[in-house]
C-alpha cells in the first residue's frame, strides 16, 4: 500500500510519500519533499512563546499543499506528526487545532522520547547502533537495538534554539557555545558512554538538516544531492574544520554557497556546535550521515 507521512519540525516541514510492504519488511520510497516552514524561529520571536498567527496559516497552507500531492499520488493515508516547537508552544491548542481544521488531517504531537525512537529506527531500520538527531528546538539520543533500545533521550537544545541562545557569528564565538552546549548535554554523558561501550558502537547515525548539510559542504557538492550525502562518514577532524571555517563567512556569503541550503545558513554553524560538543562529550571519532529518519521511523513503526 501507498502512505504518506508529514513531519512538522521546528525548522522544516518535510514530506515521504512511500510504498510499503509489511511482509517483506520494507519501505520503497516514491517521493520527498520539504518546505521551510520555520516554527521555531517564528516561535522565538514573542516573547511568550507564541506561534504568530501568519505562521499557523501558512503551517496549515503547506500541509494541505502536501496532501494534495500525496493524494495526486494516490497515498491512501496521510499522517501528519509534529515535534519540539508544537509541543513547547504556549498556544499549542490554537496551533493544532487550526490546521487539524483546515486540512482534515490528525496530528499527533511526538514526546521528545517518541523523537528519538522514531528517528533511531528510520537510521537504523531497528538494527543495533546510535542515532544522533539534531532538530531545530531539540536534540535526540538513541542507543540500542530492535528489542532493547536502552536509551532514548531529548535535549532542549537544536540548532535554532542555540543559536538564539548563543549566536556564532565568528569563530571566536565558538568556544562558548560548544561549552554551552556541553554544559546541557553533561547529564547524559556517563550512560550514553557506557552503552556506546556496551553495544560495542564506535560511529553512529547522524539525522536532520545540520547533517545533511554538512555532509554536503564537507564534500562540496549541491545540498540535495541526496546520493552522494548519505552515508558520508564525518570525522571528529572534518566537523570542527568547517566550523571554524563557516563562521568567519558572512550569512550573505553562505547563503550563496552551492553546498548550502538557504533556509539553513544562519543557523548551520550553530548545528554544527551541537554535533561537535556531543561527539568530544561521547567520545565519538565519526558520525555516518543518514538521510533517513523520523518519517520512516514512523511508518517502520505503524506497519513493519
Amino acid at each position: 500500500m501507498r502512505v504518506a507521512v508529514i513531519g512538522m519540525g521546528s525548522n522544516s516541514l518535510r514530506m515521504l510519500i512511500s510504498d510499503v510492504f509489511p511482509t517483506e519488511h520494507r519501505l520503497e520510497q516514491v517521493l520527498r519533499a520539504r518546505d521551510a516552514l520555520r516554527v521555531f524561529a517564528s516561535l522565538s520571536a514573542n516573547n511568550g512563546g507564541v506561534v504568530a498567527r501568519d505562521m499557523i496559516e501558512h503551517a496549515a497552507s503547506a500541509i494541505q499543499n502536501m496532501k494534495r500531492i500525496a493524494q495526486e499520488m494516490d497515498a491512501e493515508k496521510i499522517y501528519v506528526f509534529a515535534t519540539s516547537a508544537t509541543r513547547d508552544c504556549e498556544n499549542k491548542e490554537e496551533f493544532i487545532g487550526y490546521i487539524e481544521s483546515a486540512t482534515k488531517l490528525s496530528i499527533d504531537i511526538l514526546s521528545g522520547n517518541d523523537e528519538a525512537k522514531l528517528s533511531f529506527l528510520g537510521a537504523t531500520f531497528g538494527n543495533t547502533g546510535g542515532v544522533i538527531d539534531i532538530g531545530g528546538g531539540s536534540t535526540e539520543i538513541a542507543v540500542g537495538s530492535r528489542e532493547n533500545l536502552s536509551i532514548s533521550y531529548s535535549m532542549q537544545m537544536g540548532a535554532v534554539r542555540l543559536y538564539r541562545m548563543s549566536p556564532i557569528h565568528t569563530s571566536k564565538d565558538i568556544q562558548s557555545t560548544v561549552t554551552l552546549a556541553k554544559n546541557i548535554i553533561k547529564p547524559h554523558v556517563d550512560i550514553t558512554k557506557e552503552q556506546l561501550e556496551a553495544y560495542g558502537i564506535k560511529q553512529i547515525f547522524g539525522v536532520g538538516g545540520t547533517f545533511t548539510s554538512l555532509s554536503a559542504l564537507v564534500q562540496n557538492i549541491p545540498w540535495n544531492q541526496y546520493q552522494s550525502i548519505h552515508d558520508y562518514v564525518l570525522t571528529k577532524e572534518k566537523v570542527w574544520q568547517k566550523m571554524l571555517e563557516l563562521a568567519d563567512v558572512s550569512m550573505q556569503d553562505r547563503s550563496k554557497l552551492a553546498s548550502m541550503q538557504p533556509s539553513r545558513a544562519d543557523i548551520i554553524v550553530n548545528g554544527i556546535a551541537i554535533l561537535y560538543a556531543c561527539m568530544d562529550s561521547f567520545d565519538i571519532d565519526s558520525v555516518r550521515v543518514s538521510t533517513k529518519g523520523n518519517l520512516e521511523g514512523y511508518l517502520i513503526q505503524k506497519y513493519l
